[in-house]
């Protein structure tokens, strides 16, 4: 049931009027991640290879997992189809992961977006070589030196913010993207301290989490200009903070009920938040909220039912 429930609120995402995060007026510009990266291309010179087959080899060991991603930049999950640009990432360190393009049946195309972790540099080169035995093709070379330089470069783009005339900055990873405080990426700049970098990347994106994203339009008939978030029973919900909305009118939060019947619910936003015991409400980043999950009773409790059909 759970599985229907989350589809159900992607789905109902999907086709309400989205917008993404506007960045908080009270703070230098927010920005995504420059798009920095290494890249690899590799041809298939194998005459009867299936790209199907390619896949399965990449996915030896039980180590390696992989995700599309959304236009709000979190991962969800779908079979391969041999036409998608997918994310790899190591479930055991989840970081940004390493970019998979099928550019035609004959060549793929492996991405790494700097700064990564040395989890994403060791899976980058590790896919790289596998895609090329497969194909029978050469590989990267001298690939401890190439790790090694691209580890260097990774802790010289994140102590390298120090210099940028911004407050946050919008990180992708393999799963979630994370809105992160400059001053943090910068403690991450060092020899000492990278290692850190993976174990706060992997800790954000591991776990059932609901990645909540802004819905615009009116809700309940009300009024005009309202924001809507959808959050789901039996997994922690991500949201936004009503800093990055207070010019807008009105917060609302509302629910996938599992029941015989789904029942959507809808409570005040802020209305809602003052209602959770302590405990219930943490910092997830630099601009979200993660609400430890709750059950549908819990959740019901703090809201009253939105007639679809009046």
């Amino acid at each position: 049931m759970q599985f229907i429930s989350y589809l159900f609120c992607f789905l109902f995402c999907t086709l309400s009027n989205q917008t993404t995060a506007p960045p908080n007026p009270d703070s230098a510009l927010a920005f995504r991640s420059a798009p920095v990266c290494r890249q690899v291309t590799l041809k298939n010179h194998r005459f009867f290879s299936r790209t199907e087959r390619l896949f399965e080899k990449l996915l030896e060991g039980d180590r390696y997992q992989f995700c599309l991603q959304d236009e709000e930049g979190r991962g969800v999950y779908s079979k391969y189809t041999g036409k998608e640009h997918v994310i790899f990432y190591d479930k055991e360190h989840i970081g940004r992961g390493v970019h998979f393009i099928l550019e035609s049946d004959l060549t793929v195309r492996l991405r790494l977006f700097e700064p990564a972790t040395s989890y994403d540099i060791d899976l980058f080169y590790d896919l790289a070589w596998r895609v090329a035995r497969y194909y029978k093709t050469n590989g990267p070379e001298e690939v401890e030196r190439q790790k090694k330089e691209t580890y260097e470069e990774c802790i010289r783009l994140l102590s390298s913010y120090a210099d940028k005339d911004v407050r946050v900055v919008v990180f992708s990873g393999a799963k979630l993207p994370i809105w992160m405080k400059t001053e943090e990426l910068v403690s991450y700049g060092s020899i000492g301290r990278f290692s850190d970098f993976a174990t706060f990347l992997h800790e954000k994106q591991s776990g059932e989490k609901w990645y909540s994203v802004p819905i615009t339009g009116d809700a309940t008939g009300e009024e005009e200009g309202g924001v809507r978030f959808v959050i789901v029973d039996k997994a922690s919900n991500i949201i936004p903070e009503g800093q990055e909305y207070k010019n807008v009118r009105k917060y609302l939060v509302y629910l996938c009920v599992e029941a015989e019947k789904q029942t959507l619910m809808y409570a005040d936003y802020s209305e809602f938040l003052n209602s959770l015991p302590a405990g219930y409400k943490q910092r997830f980043d630099a601009s979200h909220w993660i609400l430890s999950p709750m059950d549908e009773a819990f959740i019901v409790s703090r809201m009253k039912p939105w007639d679809l059909n009046p």
